[in-house]
């Protein structure tokens, strides 16, 4: 059974710059109030037909050509007034689906707490996906559950409906631990064997024959259904190949956080986007006022 991620993940990992790149820039000052930028540069423009991607069908978005790299810029800028507007600046960060579905979306939470060294300020911003586990192993399930019908006619109906849900029980179950093997040179998470194990048991106890669920495991293992996923969620490879650079300039020194790199009171957080699939990707900056 052929990880369906392996070859977007890769697809993400070979490219040198991504398909798509973000740059947020964030100003914050003593009062939690400040601006936000964000700047997206992408090879191609994207049209009527493509703008879900990204999630430009509305809002502020300005557009412009990029002479110097010959492709387009998309930029829209929030004035934040106050500590607790920031909540309502992030959003759709990149679509995998046209529908809306499948989001990959920005939170974010700004605080000033006070402590036995006086008053701190956070800035708090959170990359994850909704309905991504759920969505390709719906896919993994459905496209499992032709394959047997296909291929294996006199499994019962009750058996290749319970087959199917095995399926898509393993991926969603075990999304996190199946991602980040996919990330580990040489890592492999053992959803083949969990899956194999369950669903002979199952079979076995429906009354399938021993030689007809071997042959139904043999055929699994040569299973390649990765080729669907861009099918089904056509945003999903371009967001694995796509980059995120957040800076936030805070109002006083950087005393904590998990920034790649700071300069004076700004920290600068770099993101390949492909690392935001197994789970939340949460970049967090802290300054003393």
């Amino acid at each position: 059974m052929k990880n369906p991620m392996l070859m977007i993940m890769l697809a993400g990992a070979v490219l040198l710059a991504g398909c798509h790149e973000y740059r947020v820039e964030v100003a914050l000052d003593e009062s939690g109030a400040g601006s936000r930028q964000v700047t997206l540069d992408t090879e191609h423009r994207l049209g009527s037909d493509t703008r879900w991607l990204l999630g430009l069908e509305g809002g502020s978005w300005q557009e412009s050509s990029v002479k110097s790299t010959d492709g387009y810029r998309y930029r829209r800028t929030w004035d934040v007034r106050s500590l607790d507007q920031w909540t309502s600046a992030g959003g759709t960060v990149m679509r995998a689906a046209a529908e809306g579905s499948v989001n990959l979306m920005s939170s974010i939470q700004v605080e000033k707490i006070q402590g036995p060294d006086g008053w701190r300020q956070v800035y708090r911003e959170t990359l994850s996906w909704q309905g991504l586990a759920e969505s390709v192993a719906d896919v993994m399930g459905r496209g499992y559950g032709d394959l047997l019908r296909r291929e294996f006619p006199s499994l019962p109906d009750s058996v290749v409906f319970e087959a199917r849900g095995v399926m898509v029980a393993c991926i969603a179950l075990n999304w996190t631990e199946l991602i980040e093997a996919e990330g580990e040179q040489g890592g492999e998470a053992d959803l083949e064997g969990r899956f194999f194990e369950l669903t002979a048991h199952r079979m076995h106890e429906a009354g399938v024959d021993a030689g007809l669920i071997q042959r139904v495991l043999n055929r699994t293992a040569d299973w390649e259904i990765y080729d669907r996923i861009p099918e089904v969620l056509p945003g999903l490879e371009e967001c694995a190949q796509s980059s995120f650079e957040l800076q936030v300039t805070m109002p006083g020194a950087v005393t904590g956080g998990n920034a790649d790199e700071v300069e004076g009171r700004t920290a600068i957080f770099k993101v390949d986007l492909a690392q935001t699939m197994g789970e939340p990707v949460v970049l967090e900056v802290e300054s003393r006022l």
